[in-house]
């Protein structure tokens, strides 16, 4: 995952860096802010946990869909 990945899923997410931080249960937003500047790596735990989430949105979607239809 790289930087402009992590910031497309918080965006996707709707979460701004330092909720993204408190989802991930860090005091600040600050490491989001690091792991997102250009030539960053995001390290790996972070990128699991942020799929996981971005994972989860589209299967709410899904389901929500599959009720309405």
């Amino acid at each position: 995952m790289t930087p402009d990945d992590l910031r497309a899923a918080r965006g996707l997410l709707g979460l701004t860096q330092a909720e993204l931080g408190k989802a991930l249960r860090l005091n600040t937003g600050r490491a989001v802010r690091r792991w997102e500047a250009p030539g960053s790596e995001v390290p790996g735990p972070v990128q699991v946990a942020v799929e996981l989430m971005v994972a989860g949105l589209k299967r709410k979607r899904v389901n929500k869909r599959e009720e309405a239809a």
